[in-house]
């Protein structure tokens, strides 16, 4: 007897996980700035510099480069400073390896900033990674068995949908684009920025992805002596061909990608004075392939000779399916430590969605809203405030382990009373997995001695066909072939046999 098997290779997901990674760090000021009184307002950047996988846990380091705007003590000029807050984290997980693949993606919460003295500030960064790995795995299916025609072996076979991972590839590039900065004034200065990266859309020719995205860049530009703010939203596209093996035009794949550095730097023209923003924005993307293939596989074994033992074990294949998006409208009323009188500029940050009993069962997550504007007395001033948000929908809510969520549109408007009004629409996408299970023949054994019966008379025995039976359980059940059965009965094997159908077994006794 002969197990004839295929070997299935393919990418298996050992760890999705989400978590908040805090760091903190001081950093003594130059001479060359005065004494400061305050730090007016703190944005940050996350860069990627290592995803390492070892056996049973995933290194990330990297740097959140923080932009302080601090104001020295006699008022004079907003002061820009540079804090670097170097940070690594270790995951562990089961079934990591060395040669696993790592994809991080990585935000800025927020950052508390503080004047520890005049020359020494404090920064505290609360980092936001979303930490998938994938570790290349191979199984054996058994497809058919060759045996001895004595050995009376029957063997059912089954064809079965899976769909996997067939493949994963990571690639790094860099943006380099030169804009015009028409709407920034000889006098300003940009004084942070904020950078995060959309992938929009995968298409496959041939053996090769094609992946679109877009950086998005949002500039904060200030006058230091009139304390006035603009801002200036643009993006730049980026268009990347991937090689990936084995897919085709009905391949699903899902693109994920993180920043590794980004050097933004103002210049003027030397003739014509006009401001132009050099970019260079070094990108990592990390693409899944996932393919669907028909296996046939051997599900059950027996022979009408001899007692059959069989070695077997299920062989699960999950994916991704279909998504389930809903969106969540937020109306609030937000009071903050101060007045607000005006919103100079604002950002907002989620956290991964957790499942959630109170005030009732839902999807949950917190959106943290941070505002730099000007109080009642016209001083600048920045606050974080949170706001919970959440979707009490069951049909959602099954799936929230595979959830996540980003805001699709912000207002922010200060009120009469001081406080601000804040409207806000949060997007929530469930992706739904289903799983395959195809049995893996391991062993398949025979017992020494025949089992009586084949050289008496044949016997006929009368049955009904029950619910959720087969020619094949009956056959199994009775030590004869479902052909034997089919052809008594004068019916075929391919045919649906109805419920309750009488049927007569020809047995050997």
């Amino acid at each position: 007897m002969e197990l004839k098997k295929r070997t299935v290779k393919y990418y298996e997901s050992v760890m999705e996980k989400s978590i908040v990674h805090s760091e903190s760090t001081d950093m003594i000021v130059s001479d060359a700035y005065p004494d400061f009184e305050r730090i007016i307002s703190a944005v940050g950047n996350v860069y990627i510099k290592d995803k390492t996988a070892q056996n049973g846990r995933v290194l990330i380091s990297g740097v959140a480069r923080v932009t302080a705007l601090c104001m020295p003590e006699d008022g004079s000029k907003i002061h820009r400073i540079e804090v670097p807050v170097n940070f690594a984290h270790i995951e562990e997980g089961n079934f990591i390896t060395q040669n696993s693949l790592v994809s991080v993606e990585a935000n800025v919460r927020n950052v508390e900033p503080r004047m520890a003295n005049p020359r020494k500030i404090s920064a505290r960064v609360n980092i936001m990674l979303k930490i998938s790995v994938f570790e290349a795995s191979e199984k054996e299916i058994c497809f058919d068995i060759a045996s001895d025609e004595n050995e009376r072996l029957q063997v059912l076979k089954n064809q079965y949908e899976a769909s996997f991972a067939t493949d994963v590839k990571e690639k790094s590039f860099t943006i380099i684009e030169d804009m015009d900065m028409d709407s920034m004034t000889a006098s300003q200065e940009l004084c942070g920025h904020k950078i995060s990266m959309a992938n929009e859309e995968v298409r496959v020719v041939k053996n090769k992805a094609i992946a679109k995205g877009n950086a998005m860049i949002r500039l904060m530009a200030m006058n230091p002596a009139t304390f006035e703010f603009s801002s200036i939203d643009f993006k730049l596209p980026y268009s990347q061909i991937l090689e990936m093996d084995g897919i085709d035009e009905n391949c699903e794949i899902s693109v994920t990608s993180c920043i590794k550095n980004a050097d933004l730097v103002a210049n003027e023209d030397a003739s014509s004075g006009a401001k132009k923003l050099q970019c260079m924005i070094a990108v990592e993307i990390f693409a899944v392939a996932y393919s669907k293939q028909m296996i046939s596989a051997v599900c059950d074994v027996y022979s009408t000779s001899y007692d059959t033992t069989l070695e077997t074990m299920p062989c699960a294949f999950s994916y991704p399916c279909a998504k389930k998006e809903r969106i969540v409208e937020i109306n609030e009323i937000v009071p903050f430590d101060m007045q607000v009188k005006s919103i100079v500029d604002w950002n907002v940050a989620l956290e991964a969605p957790e499942y959630c009993t109170e005030p009732e069962a839902g999807i949950c997550t917190t959106a943290y809203i941070t505002l730099l504007y000007k109080n009642e007395a016209g001083e600048l001033v920045s606050g974080t405030k949170t706001l919970p948000v959440s979707l009490n929908d069951a049909y959602m809510r099954k799936d929230f382990s595979n959830c996540s969520c980003d805001y699709t549109s912000f207002h922010a408007t200060p009120t009469s009373d001081g406080t601000v009004s804040v409207m806000m629409s949060v997007l929530f996408v469930t992706t739904d997995k289903d799983c395959v299970k195809i049995p893996y023949i391991q062993k398949v054994e025979l017992g020494h001695d025949r089992k009586k019966g084949g050289n008496c008379s044949l016997s006929l025995i009368l049955t009904y066909l029950q619910r959720d039976e087969s020619l094949w359980s009956i056959a199994k059940r009775y030590n004869t072939t479902a052909a034997e059965i089919a052809d008594a009965n004068g019916f075929s094997t391919e045919e649906k046999i109805p419920q309750g159908r009488m049927l007569l077994i020809p047995v050997d006794r």
